[in-house]
């Protein structure tokens, strides 16, 4: 979509100074999945949403906006109101299925009560068409992950059993939305935390069944990056985990990583894009394990890679920077992570010009990483210096 100078003007003063959202790329992964595919799906099967210009403009758009990455802060309150364009269309409308189900997955991390209530909601809806709905699966996984985190694992519990048997029900083994062995892995957790090894190692012998229905090296990887990511959302989330707890989960997912990383490796360059995000998840790992000579290997292997493809990959090479600055400032190695972020920033400067929204942009997210690394002198300079980018740009 394009923008006017007026409209780039306003997204200049306003996303460049806030900053943005850091999230991880599987984090990313799991946020939006849905969105990506289904908003297209049904813009093309639905011929009402090919053809009716209020959609096109209120719905379509909403959903996008809500979704929206490219370095700018998606707004997760379209998603609310594409809940409320699409309630005008009915209950049982695709459209308020695919509304609820990305609003609740994006308020999971910060507003679990109203993530809750959504997707209780879209359970509702979804039964009316069948108990047995497919789609139901979905909303229970993620609910009950919510629970996880809360430590309310005896809620969880009900949801998962009831996400595996509309599975079975439907002898599906190909979902991967979630995968079947992602809900074994929830299951792990849910008997893992209370204290149940019997149950727990069940569950696990049946995620890695689940994982084995996966024949390719891709679908493979993508449901162990899954795993891994499942594993991982949890610690960063969860509010009770015991210090052995969480190490227990980060361990899983690095093994899981590690398995998904070969794979990746041994593809080749098409996936050379996948292989980095593993690198980098595992680098996030290792700081979570106190690792930080894994953590700097592998962030440094990602940066090397990234750099090397840099038109292409330049937001996984400042992925790389970032947790160079958080592995290398704690060890007394400031003036080198510095540089690091030097030799980034030139190369956007080189790509997008130095007066450029870009740039200023860039400038804004190393300063974030300073506020990360609780250098906010080093994150002032940043800052200072995409203010005056902005400056300058708002007043031609």
């Amino acid at each position: 979509m394009e923008t006017s100078a007026d409209d780039q003007s306003y997204f200049v003063s306003q996303q460049v100074i806030l900053g943005v959202e850091m999230i991880s790329p599987a984090t990313i992964a799991r946020k939006f999945y849905r969105v990506v595919l289904l908003v297209f799906a049904f813009a093309l099967s639905i011929p009402t949403l090919a053809t009716d210009p209020s959609t096109q403009t209120g719905w379509s758009k909403l959903m996008l906006l809500g979704k929206r990455q490219n370095g700018i802060l998606p707004d997760h309150s379209n998603l609310l109101r594409a809940v409320t364009v699409a309630e005008k269309y009915g209950e049982n409308d695709p459209r308020l299925h695919i509304a609820l189900y990305n609003a609740a997955l994006a308020y999971s991390y910060n507003h679990r009560a109203l993530s809750e209530s959504l997707f209780k909601r879209d359970i509702a809806n979804l039964e009316h068409l069948s108990v047995d709905f497919p789609d139901i699966v979905s909303d229970c996984f993620e609910l009950a992950n919510i629970y996880i985190w809360e430590g309310e694992l005896t809620k969880a519990e009900p949801l998962l059993l009831r996400a595996a048997s509309i599975r079975k029900k439907w002898k599906d083994m190909q979902s991967n939305d979630p995968f079947n062995a992602e809900i074994y892995s929830s299951f792990y957790m849910v008997y893992y935390l209370q204290g149940k090894s019997d149950k727990a190692a069940e569950a696990q012998a049946e995620m890695h069944k689940n994982l084995d229905v996966w024949r390719t090296h891709k679908t493979r990887a993508e449901c162990l990056m899954k795993l891994t990511s499942n594993f991982h959302t949890c610690v960063n989330s969860s509010k009770s985990l015991s210090t052995a707890q969480q190490n227990h989960f980060l361990r899983m997912s690095l093994e899981l990583a590690k398995e998904a990383a070969a794979y990746y490796k041994e593809m080749g360059d098409r996936y050379e894009y996948d292989y980095i995000g593993v690198l980098l998840e595992m680098t996030a790992i290792d700081m979570g394990l106190s690792h930080l000579t894994e953590a700097e290997q592998l962030s440094r292997q990602a940066l090397k890679l990234a750099e090397d493809k840099f038109d292409s990959l330049s937001s996984l090479a400042f992925d790389a920077v970032d947790y160079l600055v958080l592995i290398l400032t704690p060890m007394h190695r400031c003036d080198e992570a510095e540089r690091l972020q030097d030799e980034y920033l030139n190369r956007v400067k080189q790509a997008h010009g130095a007066e450029s929204v870009d740039y200023a942009r860039e400038l804004n997210h190393c300063a974030i990483s300073w506020e990360g690394a609780n250098r906010i002198d080093l994150a002032e300079k940043r800052r200072k210096e995409a203010r005056t980018i902005v400056d300058r740009l708002n007043k031609h």
